[in-house]
């Protein structure tokens, strides 16, 4: 997996894991599978033809009480390259999935990446929708996921 150490001087999450994206600007809104390729190659460099099969597997959707209403959404792509892509929001590195847990994840990520894992290897397309609770002092809690 393809995953992202922000850096240290972001002011969300500072020097924690988590995977490479973005935000859909209003333009994208009828085309999200474009943004993700768009936030991708601005993320990590990988051109297009560098990423095969990059489709959505799960959104995940809450309302953050700092961050306010967010959605986000989880793609999964495969790489024709070995290269570690260029990064300006902190440092990417290839992550064996058998190494998450030791890494400082982001709480919703560490949550979700296990599953996109399963969901692969199952050869699984369907997208799953989650919501996620958050208590007020901003910890997440609860992900409910469509039932299959």
């Amino acid at each position: 997996m393809l995953l992202l150490k922000r850096a240290a001087w972001k002011q969300f999450a500072p020097n924690r894991w988590t995977g490479p994206g973005g935000k859909v600007e209003p333009s994208e809104l009828g085309d999200l599978d474009a943004s993700a390729r768009r936030e991708l190659f601005e993320e990590t460099d990988l051109a297009p033809a560098e990423v095969s099969d990059l489709h959505l597997l799960r959104s995940l959707s809450f309302h953050h009480p700092i961050e306010g209403l967010v959605c986000l959404l989880y793609y999964i792509g495969e790489c024709d390259c070995d290269r570690i892509p260029a990064c300006n929001e902190g440092s990417l590195a290839w992550v064996h999935p058998s190494l998450l847990s030791s890494l400082d994840l982001i709480e919703n990520t560490a949550r979700v990446l296990p599953l996109l894992v399963v969901d692969r290897a199952r050869r699984d397309r369907r997208v799953r929708c989650g919501v996620a609770a958050y208590d007020n002092q901003a910890r997440l809690r609860t992900i409910t996921w469509n039932p299959d």
